[in-house]
């Protein structure tokens, strides 16, 4: 996971294209986003402090339908 929040930091905030793939890189789903930063990220929730360290976890934002949740995971 520290490997995802290690990228969540380096996405632009210009506008582009993502994709979530499987562990085996299959794509599960292709997006598109004005700002690609702030949409990868509304993905994943971030501990209430808004600070990510070792210690917590990023996880599926509960905001997304149970579909986008499981694929996060």
């Amino acid at each position: 996971m520290a490997d995802i929040k290690n990228k969540l930091k380096l996405l632009p905030k210009n506008p582009g294209v993502y994709l979530f793939k499987d562990n085996k890189g299959q794509v599960l789903y292709v997006g598109k986003a004005k700002v690609l930063r702030s949409r990868v990220r509304s993905y994943f929730e971030q501990p209430d402090d808004g600070l990510i360290t070792n210690n917590h976890r990023l996880k599926p934002s509960s905001r997304l339908d149970l579909t986008k949740q499981a694929m996060v995971s």
